[in-house]
């Protein structure tokens, strides 16, 4: 579902294929617990869709942090059903490159566009898992510098 593709610049970046399902990679280890997922995303100009990260993801269940064309981000916990413990606006570039940041360390949750904190939330439910990232049916989003980090809780 993913290639490697050409950027403007000549850069290798990475995107997904239009399908009509969602277009997701999972990586990481269900041991995983406090850590955060960074990269850059570029949405396509002209069309609507969404991209979510995923973080704790385990039987089930994980924190994922959305963001869709129109700017709109939500945090869920989802396990049984989808609960939405927190919300916010970023300015979403349309084919222009945004950092992207979906941190959990301990209780805490937030989710940062193009370095602002766009929404937290506390919740314990879940405290360990991998990550993932998954862009919705129809889009094409572009990723790029994916980076993963260990949080060290000592001390906290």
């Amino acid at each position: 579902q993913w290639y490697v593709k050409r950027d403007n610049d000549g850069n290798s970046i990475y995107c997904n294929e239009r399908t009509s399902g969602w277009s997701d990679f999972n990586f990481g280890s269900d041991h995983w617990s406090d850590y955060s997922i960074s990269y850059r995303m570029k949405f396509p100009a002209g069309k609507a869709g969404k991209l979510e990260t995923h973080i704790r993801k385990k039987y089930g269940g994980d924190y994922r942090a959305m963001i869709n064309s129109s700017g709109r981000s939500v945090i869920q916990f989802t396990k049984s059903a989808n609960e939405n413990i927190g919300s916010g606006l970023a300015a979403t570039k349309i084919d222009q490159w945004s950092e992207i940041e979906l941190i959990a360390s301990s209780d805490n949750i937030k989710y940062l566009v193009d370095g602002q904190l766009v929404v937290s939330a506390k919740d314990n439910r879940l405290r360990y898992g991998a990550g993932m990232i998954a862009v919705s049916p129809f889009l094409e989003v572009c990723v790029d510098n994916i980076v993963v980090k260990k949080i060290s809780t000592k001390n906290k």
